[in-house]
């Protein structure tokens, strides 16, 4: 799931950000729609002091549009707090003024305040109108903050009021699956490779499902798709070599390993997907010499200096495995401690 979920969060940080544009499909005939409910938010104190909250009075749209075009220029300056503290300070002076709320929300985002902004993507939605794609920032920011569960009745409300966009059942199906709802899950993706059938993350996370279900065959179909649609990513390359692991073919995840990028090849999780394979054909030595160049690339993670030292000793070279056990052991990790004192002690 680590791998999909990664690719899912950058995605979501760049829909969030306006970086993307949100695409839609037909909705496929008799799709099932999930409902998700927001509970209308309780204005914060400070809204309900101010004179306009009072009153309800809606902002004056020139007054608003000069606002956003100060913190326009504030953000293309890279001011983002001051950019922060002017749309405060609008959203107490026009408390009932949807877009002000939901600009101040993604400044907050921006500025890693993820419960803040959450809070007030509440407050807009309280104020209405309640939008597909307003639900679906909203998911986004409330994962970011940690509140999984109201990340899902977000995007579930996203859904249930677009059924034609694809992100939204593909969202909350990476929510799904932090939940355990597994089944939902499966239901989610398929929704949404019906609505865009060309997105390669839908197969790489049905993919990876299958994986976790023990069906390396089924995953392995689904791989194959996602990396027919982007052959060059290295997410799906791990999947796939996962998949040909678990099917007994270490010697074909092998030969999908080297394909990745040179810069991800000593990547910790590529290293032991290798090593796993090496270590399936019996070439010990091999994986030892392959961790110790992991380990040599990336000198500041313990872990992979741990497994050097490991390898190593398994390949029976002692003395190149001290050293890494030492590394390892200096950067804090515990376990490799026992390892080096255990070498220290060997012949």
């Amino acid at each position: 799931m680590v791998i999909v979920a990664m690719v899912i969060a950058v995605a979501g940080t760049l829909a969030y950000f306006g970086l993307q544009s949100p695409q839609t499909s037909p909705m496929p005939t008799g799709a099932s729609q999930p409902i998700g409910g927001t509970p209308a938010a309780k204005p914060a104190a400070s809204d309900a002091a101010s004179p306009a909250a009072a009153s309800g009075r809606p902002a004056d749209p020139r007054v608003v549009s000069e606002i956003i075009s100060a913190v326009d220029a504030y953000q293309s300056d890279g001011e983002h707090e001051k950019a922060r503290v002017a749309l405060a300070a609008a959203v107490q002076t026009y408390p009932t003024d949807q877009p002000l709320r939901i600009r101040l929300a993604r400044v907050l985002g921006m500025v890693a305040r993820h419960e803040e902004a959450h809070e007030q993507y509440e407050k807009a939605i309280a104020i209405g109108p309640r939008t597909a794609q307003v639900e679906f920032e909203a998911g986004t920011m409330a994962n970011a903050a940690g509140l999984v569960q109201r990340s899902l009745e977000h995007y579930a409300a996203a859904q249930a009021l677009d059924a034609t966009n694809a992100d939204y059942p593909l969202f909350l199906a990476q929510i799904q699956r932090k939940l355990g709802q597994i089944e939902a899950a499966k239901a989610s993706l398929a929704l949404s490779g019906k609505l865009r059938p060309d997105t390669p993350t839908v197969w790489a996370s049905l993919a990876e499902i299958a994986l976790e279900e023990n069906k390396a065959s089924v995953a392995r179909q689904y791989i194959a798709k996602a990396r027919a649609l982007d052959p060059r990513s290295d997410s799906w390359r791990m999947i796939e070599a996962r998949a040909l692991n678990r099917l007994g073919k270490p010697a074909d995840a092998l030969a999908t390993l080297d394909g990745v990028s040179t810069p991800e090849q000593s990547n910790r999780s590529v290293a032991r997907l290798k090593g796993e394979s090496l270590g399936m054909l019996g070439r010990v030595k091999d994986a030892a010499e392959m961790f110790a160049a992991a380990a040599d690339a990336r000198p500041d993670d313990a872990e992979l200096a741990l497994d050097a030292a490991t390898w190593l000793e398994r390949a029976g070279d002692v003395a190149r495995a001290l050293p890494y056990a030492t590394r390892a052991t200096m950067l804090g990790n515990k376990t490799a401690a026992d390892l080096q004192r255990r070498l220290k002690g060997s012949p």
